[in-house]
């Protein structure tokens, strides 16, 4: 039983993460946006957009569904502000600064 409870976390959780990924390059699609993506990030976007559709359940789960997209569009808007500046990250990663 804990099991199927684990098992709807998770589920919850990728599809948070996955709207958000989707409302990133959506958003980054904008004309007013600052944002770019590279067309292949642009592609696995639309793939996990239509993948979404299904995961969860379209007639069984709909409530992780709607739960799911509006949680995606909080983590978006509250975690892209701690997005790591690349030229740093490339600077302790090739320092070996872990």
């Amino acid at each position: 039983m804990a099991y199927l409870f684990v098992l709807k976390i998770c589920k919850l959780l990728f599809s948070v993460a996955g709207h958000s990924l989707v409302h990133m390059v959506a958003d980054a699609c904008q004309p007013e946006s600052t944002a770019t993506v590279s067309p292949a990030v642009h592609n696995q976007a639309v793939v996990l957009q239509q993948a979404l559709h299904q995961i969860p359940s379209p007639t069984q789960e709909i409530i992780i569904r709607n739960i799911s997209a509006r949680l995606a569009t909080q983590l978006l808007n509250v975690g892209a502000c701690f997005m790591p500046n690349q030229v740093k990250y490339t600077y302790f990663q090739f320092s070996g600064i872990s």
